[in-house]
């Protein structure tokens, strides 16, 4: 599958790699559409250094379903979905009231 790859400051490239497989309790995307915001901007420029090359940016996005893993209920190949990137913890104050947008320790896909 081709993946843009940020290769470095202003560098990014169209580079061919693996298909991914998903794994228990995951879904493997076909992106349909990306949005580059300005934390993308900041990191192509290295304005911010939270991504270490060579990596896919791009965290805001839609896709179809392509493959589920093990494990999947409610997701089937076919439908379309957006995705939230941020990911609570789960075990924090916050993710146990039903507030898992303010997790302090969150982690952040794409």
């Amino acid at each position: 599958m081709k993946a843009a790859i940020f290769l470095g400051t202003k560098k990014i490239e169209i580079q061919e790699i693996p298909k991914p497989k998903p794994g228990e309790n995951q879904v493997l995307l076909k992106v349909i559409g990306c949005g580059v915001c300005g934390t993308d901007s900041h990191i192509f420029s290295r304005q911010l250094k939270v991504a270490k090359p060579p990596v896919v940016l791009g965290h805001e996005f839609t896709g179809e379903i392509e493959a589920v893993g093990t494990g999947v209920k409610n997701f089937q190949p076919g439908q379309i979905v957006s995705v939230d990137p941020v990911l609570a913890c789960g075990t924090g104050e916050f993710c146990h009231s039903g507030r898992p947008h303010l997790c302090p320790r969150p982690t952040v896909i794409g």
